[in-house]
């Protein structure tokens, strides 16, 4: 036998080989797992901070919009409280204003704090922040329904209002602006929770992928010994 051929065939070699294609196989699979589980961390990371930072976004909008509604139907109950169609339209500015401007400053002063509150769980547990979230969301979710029929019967009431008011030639009339009034800001109302249930939807998802893949991570594997 050659010199050659004997190394080739010595059994410590052969073991020594083994064990290097070993170690390089689970140092790969080891690499790619913590790579996965980093991009996975990351792509949570920005669909937290995306959804916080629309619900801010948009709770601007909500401020923004209440308040010029409070001031408008202000003036139109104090100043052109004259004007029938300016005192009928006060009452729902004043009304749904007050609403949009209480909800958005609560959201827009809220915001940084859950995101904060998320965040730091997702970076150190991320299922307990999954575990936390996915009950919040699902009820959150669970009333748009309410809401969005609410706006949809206030919008058509709003347009009834405009449509009789019309037909019997009351254009500037109090029902008139009342109802035009009733049917802007429903519609608004409507238009903004449209919005915000699609983030949430999106934003549930991310947080199911967060707890499957939790669970598939804390799974035991392996086959039980027989007795």
């Amino acid at each position: 036998m050659s010199r050659r051929d004997y190394s080739d065939s010595h059994p410590i070699k052969q073991i020594y080989v083994f064990d290097l294609i070993y170690k390089r196989n689970v140092c790969k699979l080891v690499f790619e797992r913590v790579t996965a589980r980093m991009h996975h961390n990351s792509e949570m990371k920005n669909a937290v901070e995306t959804y916080f930072g629309a619900e801010r976004q948009q709770s601007t909008i909500f401020f923004s919009a209440g308040a010029l509604a409070l001031l408008v139907g202000l003036v139109g109950w104090f100043i052109k409280h004259d004007a029938p169609m300016f005192l009928g339209a006060s009452g729902p500015l004043v009304v749904v204003g007050a609403i949009h401007l209480a909800l958005g400053a609560g959201i827009y002063f809220r915001t940084p704090q859950d995101l904060a509150r998320v965040n730091t769980k997702m970076l150190r547990q991320p299922h307990e922040a999954a575990r936390e979230e996915l009950p919040r969301m699902r009820q959150v979710i669970g009333n748009f329904p309410l809401f969005r029929k609410l706006s949809i019967a206030l919008t058509g009431v709003g347009i009834l209002m405009v449509a009789a008011s019309a037909a019997i030639g009351a254009w500037l009339g109090f029902w008139c602006g009342f109802g035009a009034a009733l049917m802007l800001m429903a519609g608004i109302t409507l238009a903004l929770h449209l919005s915000a249930e699609r983030r949430a939807r999106v934003y549930l998802k991310a947080m199911e992928d967060v707890a499957t893949q939790s669970v598939l991570h804390h799974r035991p594997s392996g086959r039980k010994r027989r007795m």
